[in-house]
């Protein structure tokens, strides 16, 4: 680059024959020596690794996509503008290649950026990327996330399943195939697919963690539901755990108030009180040490002290809370105050929301 960019083409084409064979480095020796013959080596060489990205290859593949109209040139100079930013005609140069590549990656690029424009085209592109390459586990992990992404929870969990019975070593398929059993009420299969799967301990997310938390949440409630109080409360326990193979070591100060007011109702119903008691007395002060950390759970306390008659100390922890102008601590200010107005605004924009999901489900089944 440096020669050709001093304008000394010769030295440029000595260093380039010195080089190791590459799609790129074919290119530009036919590009250097303007011989549009040697493009056929391009065309014929597989675009696995290919990734121009330099500025001043632009100029070499628009020169060569004036002399040969092979797909994989319009692929290239598509990925050289993706990477120097010049996303403007990216997706007339993919679109422009239309079903011609036989390249798998070709079409998951292409579905990629698709996604905030065509979401049809987008589908259609993931679905020919697995019907070329059906073992490929990339291929699944993608259309699957489509599927999910668009909540066709069934659609995600066929394609999730099938690509878990081969990739079963796959830490990525299996955390996604147990989310997909997740979405579809398949709490237990969640919780046994995860104990079998072993998770690189990741940078900066805790997933496997926080769907077996929720896979063993979900069962508790199904449990008490059906007033088996004893086998929830085990599930209710194991939901605490951070098992060594989901890859996330435990936090020092863990905030586990939504197991302890479903363990609360269940020891309720099995009349042990004071064991109760003890539990709500935990979610108190803990609420009251954090007032100012959004958390739904809040409302927990504000519930607990309200059933004991202590009203002065609920709107105390209310009047705390007030301050702030977070939407999740709205709610709960809203929730303890019965504001139906205002708890049915903020409601609309937590509709994704796990941990709400997860908080309303358990008010149902304590039914308090």
């Amino acid at each position: 680059m440096i020669y050709y960019g001093l304008g000394l083409k010769s030295d440029a084409l000595v260093v380039l024959e010195k080089a190791p064979a590459h799609p790129l480095i074919t290119l530009w020796k036919a590009y250097l020596k303007d011989d549009s013959s040697l493009l056929n080596e391009v065309t014929v060489a597989s675009p696995a690794f290919v990734f121009p990205f330099r500025t001043e290859t632009v100029s070499a593949l628009k020169w060569a996509l004036s002399r040969n109209n092979n797909w994989k040139f319009k692929y290239y100079l598509a990925l050289n503008y993706t990477a120097i930013q010049h996303e403007a005609d990216v997706m007339n140069l993919l679109e422009s290649c239309g079903q011609e590549p036989d390249y798998v990656p070709f079409y998951l690029t292409r579905a990629a950026m698709q996604r905030s424009k065509d979401e049809s085209k987008e589908l259609m592109d993931l679905q020919t990327a697995q019907k070329l390459a059906p073992d490929d586990w990339r291929t699944a992990n993608r259309l699957t996330a489509y599927y999910e992404r668009h909540q066709n929870n069934q659609m995600a969990l066929n394609i999730s399943s099938a690509a878990y019975q081969k990739h079963k070593d796959n830490f990525t398929i299996g955390l996604q195939y147990a989310t997909t059993l997740l979405n579809n009420g398949q709490y237990a299969n969640c919780i046994k697919t995860l104990e079998a799967t072993h998770i690189l301990p990741p940078e900066g997310t805790r997933q496997g963690k926080i769907i077996y938390e929720q896979a063993c949440l979900y069962l508790a409630m199904d449990l008490t539901r059906n007033k088996k109080y004893g086998e929830a409360i085990k599930e209710i326990e194991k939901s605490k755990e951070w098992p060594e193979n989901l890859g996330v070591g435990k936090p020092y100060d863990v905030d586990i108030r939504i197991q302890d007011y479903l363990k609360i109702f269940c020891l309720e119903k099995m009349n042990r009180s004071k064991e109760a008691e003890a539990l709500g007395n935990s979610i108190v002060e803990y609420t009251n040490k954090n007032p100012l950390s959004p958390s739904f759970s809040n409302i927990l306390a504000i519930r607990i002290l309200k059933e004991r008659g202590e009203s002065e100390a609920a709107n105390t922890l209310v009047q705390k809370i007030d301050n702030s102008a977070n939407s999740v601590q709205k709610w709960v200010v809203a929730t303890s105050l019965n504001d139906q107005a205002t708890i049915s605004d903020l409601e609309k924009t937590f509709s994704k929301n796990t941990d709400f999901m997860i908080l309303k489900k358990l008010i149902e089944v304590t039914g308090k």
